[in-house]
């Protein structure tokens, strides 16, 4: 497997204090909100959670690192959209799923173990409007879609039942007219 090639970028970023009175964490200001998050007690709060008066935005400065990224001038992205099974949420690719994933390990209605999670592959992928509504459910295994999605694709096969007999009982325009009305909506 070959490597794309990649573009790095340097920059001194602050080094920063964590405002936790007894924690003696410092490093890089932007891993302070990930440090909060996965810390718990002790002033952190619940884990993934930061508590509303701890202020990250105003921490002290200890000093300055050098930071250097490498920064894949490609990606390999899927360009589809995937459904969470757990939440219904929808997220670009197995990419985007899986960075989901990683964040709501043990939270709403999420499994508290990683491990316990598919792989992001073997998620439904969906077709959204504009608005990120979800259309149709282009391909899924069944046992990984949401029983909230499999009930409105059935109810969407009873709407298409539907107007295909008002199709046949009339000229067609009433259920054309129709069936333009939902794809507006």
């Amino acid at each position: 497997m070959s490597e794309s090639p990649s573009s790095a970028h340097s920059n001194g970023e602050r080094t920063v204090k964590c405002p936790v009175e007894g924690c003696d964490h410092t490093g890089p200001s932007r891993g302070l909100h990930l440090h909060v998050l996965r810390k718990s007690g002790g002033g952190h709060g619940e884990q993934n959670d930061v508590p509303p008066d701890l202020n990250l935005a105003n921490a002290e400065t200890v000093g300055r690192q050098e930071i250097t990224v490498d920064y894949p001038e490609t990606r390999k992205t899927e360009n589809v959209a995937r459904q969470c099974p757990y939440c219904g949420q929808v997220y670009r690719g197995k990419q985007g799923l899986a960075i989901h994933f990683g964040q709501v390990v043990g939270r709403k209605n999420h499994p508290a173990n990683r491990d316990e999670f598919p792989d992001a592959s073997d998620c439904a992928i969906v077709h959204v409007d504009g608005d990120q509504n979800i259309i149709e459910v282009l391909e899924a295994d069944e046992s990984n879609v949401m029983p909230s999605t499999r009930l409105r694709r059935q109810d969407s096969d009873r709407v298409e039942q539907l107007l295909s007999e008002i199709e046949d009982a009339t000229d067609g325009e009433t259920a054309d007219k129709v069936r333009n009305l939902m794809l507006t909506d």
